[in-house]
């Protein structure tokens, strides 16, 4: 014998009125996306989809070691995810993200820049303690960068 007493049955909320069924939530909503994707680097990404002649298509987002600072960013069109990448949408574009480097960008925004210095996308990295001069090489332990080293 239990300590509750249930009549041999146990009451659903399906048993209960329409009404009161219908303000139970069905699903938890989908987890944030482990990087952000701005409106800006949205529409870029959808251009160079256009240009390219694709209808379709995903960031692919890696870190790499190198450059002066340890790890530089790695950005791809990609078609399909590899079979560890982290699928993610944000702001209507599919990121396939690396998932053995995903740590390092974790909560990172993707931006695209269109400037007199140069035009392409760009990475604000809450995890990178040191950058290098030209923004493209971070690390994550505040050791210095080596200079010169940019590209290599």
């Amino acid at each position: 014998m239990s300590a509750v007493e249930t009549d041999g049955r146990i009451s659903l909320p399906m048993d209960g009125p329409v009404d009161e069924r219908m303000g139970l939530p069905m699903a938890a909503p989908p987890p944030p996306s482990p990087v952000a994707v701005t409106d800006r680097a949205a529409r870029a990404f959808g251009e160079i989809l256009t240009e390219r002649g694709h209808a379709h298509g995903a960031l692919k987002v890696a870190v790499t070691g190198g450059g002066c600072a340890g790890y530089e960013y790695a950005m791809a069109l990609a078609h399909e995810p590899e079979p560890t990448d982290i699928t993610a949408q944000s702001n209507g574009v599919e990121v396939y993200i690396d998932g053995h480097t995903a740590h390092l960008i974790a909560g990172a925004e993707i931006d695209f820049i269109d400037s007199m210095m140069g035009r392409g996308f760009s990475v604000r990295n809450p995890n990178a303690q040191t950058t290098c001069g030209c923004g493209s090489s971070f690390n994550t332990d505040g050791a210095g960068v080596t200079a010169g080293a940019c590209g290599q």
